[in-house]
């Protein structure tokens, strides 16, 4: 495992957090789209790319970014971002004239403002606060917490059965009461975590309980094979077997169950200035599901330092499927002294302050008049109607709110709200929003 590891690449992830930097990034989309309806949009949606050009001081908590989202050479949807500790702004010159912020503080109370039901469920998924910090130092995040529960697990094997299997292998076998109790004792670590919205720690928490409750007996039920060569087997009674190869700069994970089988590999090119991790999913089954992700790393210890990502998704079933791949790439140049113009309640428009008669009743539906004319207008220029704007075909959730749906059913909803909004473009203005006093 420890060939999988990049000192050099560690070192960088720490210059990204301490060292400012200007970065120049792009991000572009291509979908492959056999069983779609409305395949045609395709090409619009595969000319589509979002630029990112600006600045970052992670140390001040400052940042500073263009933003483009470029339908086509001519068509492009301007937005300038800002942030200055916990205040978040932005602004485009073809919607509104000034930054609009969210200080991240009593988000449930800016929902509530904002028209949103803080007395059902949905409340559990609106922080108060979102931990940005943790979001910023996920990597090193994580490795940190699968430490903790390896440990975890270590800690709680002194009960186990260990025999030798044979000159090359020995078997570690847990029965269902010890497989409970190192499962207990991970998921209250899991519950605990940073990161997970409270949504998914109250989930967490069920699970917790329900294993708590659980009836175990002294039977068989996890056996563990370890290997000479590192490679394991993990089985559990009755429910799945899983295969683990370990190479040098290979791990390979399989499993097979009645409803499919699963395929993991995560592998590591190169070292040193060069660097890059390829990991490939695959679900075989009656449909097969594909996901891969590339992460590559380039001259990550002089001043410009490259990074290209790559995540990909297929599906398959018999001649039609869907494949999205997104690719974004990005270069840092890292520069100490630079200016960074911070957004601050003087010169934005904080959500939080205003009250929320202004919020739903002027602000809110002003700036929506405005982006559904300015989508509308873009469209237009395109060849599109304004329900076809490419950033929706351009996500998996548009393929399956659309897969279904031919052409013409999206016509004619396109034309009735042509019709229910053609009084509220009459008073739309081509000038952007501007805000006025609450």
């Amino acid at each position: 495992m420890k060939n999988f590891e990049s000192k050099e690449l560690e070192e960088y992830f720490n210059k990204v957090e301490t060292v400012p930097y200007q970065n120049d990034s792009k991000l572009t989309v291509n979908v492959d789209a056999s069983a779609m309806a409305n395949e045609k949009y395709m090409k619009n949606v595969n000319d589509l790319n979002i630029t990112f050009k600006g600045k970052i001081d992670r140390t001040k908590k400052l940042s500073e970014q263009d933003i483009s989202i470029n339908y086509s050479d001519d068509v492009a949807l301007p937005i300038s971002y800002r942030q200055n500790d916990n205040l978040y702004g932005a602004s485009s010159s073809l919607i509104i004239n000034t930054y609009v912020s969210v200080r991240n503080e009593n988000l449930q109370g800016l929902y509530d403002k904002v028209g949103g039901n803080t007395t059902n469920s949905s409340q559990e998924n609106i922080p108060n606060e979102i931990n940005t910090e943790i979001l910023e130092m996920m990597p090193n995040y994580i490795k940190g917490e699968i430490e903790k529960l390896k440990k975890i697990i270590q800690d709680n094997m002194a009960g186990a059965n260990f025999s030798k299997v044979d000159e090359n292998s020995f078997a570690v076998t847990l029965d269902q009461k010890q497989t409970m109790e190192i499962a207990t004792k991970v998921l209250e670590e899991v519950k605990t975590s940073k990161v997970l919205p409270e949504g998914i720690r109250n989930s967490v928490a069920e699970l917790l309980t329900a294993a708590r409750n659980a009836k175990v007996t002294d039977a068989e039920f996890l056996k563990i094979i370890v290997r000479k060569d590192g490679n394991l087997t993990i089985s559990a009674k009755d429910i799945f077997t899983l295969d683990i190869k370990i190479t040098a700069n290979e791990i390979v994970i399989s499993t097979n169950k009645d409803d499919g089988s699963v395929i993991v590999k995560i592998n590591k090119i190169g070292s040193g200035e060069q660097v890059e991790y390829d990991v490939d999913y695959t679900f075989m089954a009656e449909e097969t599901q594909t996901m891969y992700l590339k992460a590559k790393y380039s001259n990550i210890s002089q001043e410009t330092a490259s990074e290209k990502y790559t995540f990909g998704m297929e599906e398959t079933d018999g001649e039609d499927g869907i494949a999205y791949e997104y690719n974004f790439e990005t270069e840092k140049v890292f520069r100490h002294g630079m200016n960074i113009e911070p957004i601050t309640n003087n010169n934005s428009f904080v959500l939080n302050d205003a009250n929320k008669e202004y919020l739903t009743g002027t602000l809110g539906p002003a700036i929506m008049e405005r982006i559904l004319y300015v989508n509308k207008d873009q469209m237009g220029k395109l060849g599109l109607e304004e329900y076809q704007n490419p950033l929706i075909y351009a996500t998996p959730f548009g393929y399956i709110l659309y897969q279904n749906r031919p052409v013409e059913d999206l016509m004619d909803n396109g034309q009735n709200n042509n019709q229910e909004n053609s009084s509220q473009e009459q008073n739309n203005q081509t000038s952007e929003t501007t805000l006025n006093e609450q």
